[in-house]
């Protein structure tokens, strides 16, 4: 609305450099007689029957006096009885939109219809119109509206009690059948949606409603806001509480009752929303649509996944017959090349053969010399040493000169079969030496990496208290032994480093026992520590090992005879080491010469074959014949 007001002239002496406007003296004090009439004292004697303050009064004379037409469209509700027995100092138990006669409307009432609302009551039912009227009864109701015009007519106030209206339904439903799920919880959500902070709040709908405005439906009142406070019920202050520590136990007990109720309410909801979503038809549609949509899927992957399979197995097939198709082509050409093989596996045979009975026939290229049996045996030994690695063509031109030696002179054939097997020897000789080269190659990179620290006094003291500690017959003892010595040999001050290289495995331990054993004298200890072992020497003698140590198949110690004195014979001076253990490099080495030199290429000279394994592997004829022996016992022990 726009007003168009024209302001007066300033008078002529108007100054803006001062702030006051002089407008009259002050006259003096004049004293005169007032009789006791007019409007002030009427106001007077009003405010003192009706017990009202000076604004109070005002108010309602204001109201009063206004002669607006009352043209608006609220409805005249009929006045119960009942509304003329209420208590004004219960004014917290009335219903305000029902003393206004705002009962239809509620919280649907504008402020202007609150206003108009009131006016009438205030015309209705003044006092004084009633004295007027002869009506003589209390002002209580009178009272009451005025109560429930100070309460509806503040924003904050009328908020409180809309949280609270008496006549508000927190009726939930429970589940529902499809054609009355609609009409049930329609009603009852859009009751609630009153207390929402948020606006618009989103309806219901119908089962036309989109699924997208359903979900969201649903998302709303999941999280609804509601400003629903609660403080109208707020227990009011008892007169004569002026202490501070009561105002705060009724302000702690009013904010613990408010959260009681809120959460309460919001439990409330989160209940109807949940019937809603076990009741809605919709949504089991959805839920059904999505089941159909995810099985159709799942048809569509596994559909997918076996034409995937069929096409992998059509490839797989293709490849097999390609395979089978090569594997034929190479058993094929591994049969010809087997007929080829075992044709000159015939021919070569055929050839000894024929070298042997050439041999025979020039009586073992021993001229006109009987030989013996020995001699047969040799001259065999060579030719067959010649002609093992000789391949077909080179066994027919061995054959054809041998033959052709034979006829011209039998010397010169034995010639020349000494000369040819004197090469293989070399040959053989040289792969040995090459052998051996390479392995002690091996056992010398093997040592410098493996190097130990030499045993220092300390820790010879402490085997020799290890071996009385741990008696011949215990468990896993030379374990133990090498264990305690770890432990306990080494200085205070050993460092990490050094305690790494100084650890003696169970084989370390066993050959400085031997050691000790064998040695029985001064010297040997001397060696080891010359001034802190002088003691321990006297005692080195008698200690006994009675046991063998723990034997293990990848490196059994062969069978160690006991150094303790069972014997009169059996004395530290006579008897005889037992041999060290063997190695997993020294098993392959063995099993290795094992079958490079087979039993039956030396029927006629054993010894050289002992020989050979010997210096294949690096130890003695006598410890390579015990651990074949070994072995062949413990195959025969697990045959059984």
């Amino acid at each position: 609305m726009v007003l168009s007001i024209t302001l007066p002239s300033l008078p002529k002496d108007w100054d803006n450099d001062k702030s006051y406007v002089l407008i009259d003296k002050i006259t003096g004090i004049e004293e005169q007689n007032v009789q006791p009439v007019g409007e002030s004292l009427f106001g007077y004697i009003r405010r003192k029957k009706h017990n009202r303050t000076y604004s109070e009064d005002q108010q309602i004379e204001s109201v009063l006096k206004e002669t607006v037409e009352e043209t608006d469209d609220i409805e005249s509700e009929e006045e119960s009885e009942i509304l003329y027995t209420l208590d004004p100092k219960n004014w917290k138990e009335q219903d305000h939109y029902l003393v206004l006669g705002l009962s239809n409307l509620r919280y649907k009432a504008t402020e202007e219809q609150v206003k108009k609302a009131y006016r009438k009551k205030v015309l209705k039912h003044h006092p004084d119109k009633k004295a007027s009227a002869g009506n003589t009864n209390d002002d209580n109701f009178f009272k009451c509206i005025q109560k429930a015009w100070e309460v509806l007519s503040d924003p904050i106030r009328r908020r409180q009690f809309d949280s609270v209206d008496p006549t508000f339904d927190e009726y939930v439903p429970d589940k529902c059948d499809p054609e009355d799920f609609y009409e049930e919880f329609g009603s009852v959500f859009e009751n609630n949606a009153r207390f929402s902070t948020i606006t618009p709040v989103p309806s219901l709908g119908d089962e036309n409603t989109p699924r997208q405005e359903v979900e969201e439906f649903y998302r709303f009142w999941y999280n609804f806001d509601s400003w629903r406070s609660f403080e109208y019920k707020d227990e009011e202050e008892k007169e004569g509480f002026e202490n501070r520590m009561d105002k705060r136990y009724y302000d702690k007990k009013n904010k613990a009752a408010r959260a009681k109720l809120k959460k309460e309410d919001n439990q409330r909801i989160t209940k109807l929303v949940d019937n809603a979503s076990k009741s809605d038809p919709r949504l089991k549609k959805f839920k059904n649509d999505d089941r159909l949509a995810k099985e159709a899927k799942k048809k569509e992957r596994e559909e997918a996944k076996r034409l995937a399979e069929e096409e992998e197995r059509k490839k797989e097939e293709a490849k097999r017959l390609e395979e089978e198709k090569q594997k034929e082509k190479e058993r094929e050409l591994l049969n010809k090349e087997k007929k080829k093989r075992d044709q000159q596996k015939k021919l070569i045979k055929k050839e000894k053969k024929n070298v042997r009975n050439l041999l025979k026939e020039s009586n073992y290229v021993m001229g006109d010399k009987e030989p013996t049996i020995d001699e047969i045996d040799t001259q065999i030994t060579k030719i067959e040493r010649v002609m093992d690695n000789m391949s077909l063509e080179d066994l027919t031109d061995f054959s054809k000169q041998f033959e052709e030696k034979i006829k011209t002179n039998v010397k010169q054939a034995s010639d020349y079969l000494d000369e040819l097997y004197n090469v293989e020897v070399e040959k053989e000789k040289q792969k040995l030496k090459e052998m051996a080269q390479k392995e002690q190659k091996i056992k010398e990179e093997n040592k410098k990496k493996t190097k130990k620290l030499p045993w220092s006094a300390k820790e010879t003291a402490t085997l020799i208290n290890a071996i009385k500690l741990y008696p011949g017959g215990a468990t896993n003892r030379w374990e133990k032994i090498a264990a305690y010595v770890n432990d306990h040999g080494g200085e205070d001050d050993e460092d990490e480093k050094t305690r790494k290289k100084r650890l003696r495995r169970p084989e370390d331990v066993i050959k400085m026992a031997r050691e000790i054993q064998k040695s029985g004298s001064t010297d040997s200890i001397e060696e080891i520590n010359r001034i802190k072992l002088q003691s321990i020497n006297n005692r080195a003698n008698s200690i006994e090992i009675k046991d063998a140590p723990t034997q293990r198949y990848d490196s059994p110690i062969s069978s160690i005879p006991s150094s303790g004195k069972s014997s009169p014979s059996n004395t530290p001076n006579t008897a005889k080491a037992p041999p060290l253990p063997w190695t997993a490099e020294q098993q392959k080495l063995l099993e290795g010469a094992l079958r490079q030199y087979p039993a039956a290429k030396f029927k006629a000279n054993p010894a050289e074959r002992w020989e050979l394994i010997a210096k294949a592997v690096g130890r003695t004829k006598r410890d390579v014949k015990l651990r074949v022996k070994e072995l062949a016992e413990m195959v025969k022990r697990k045959k059984q």
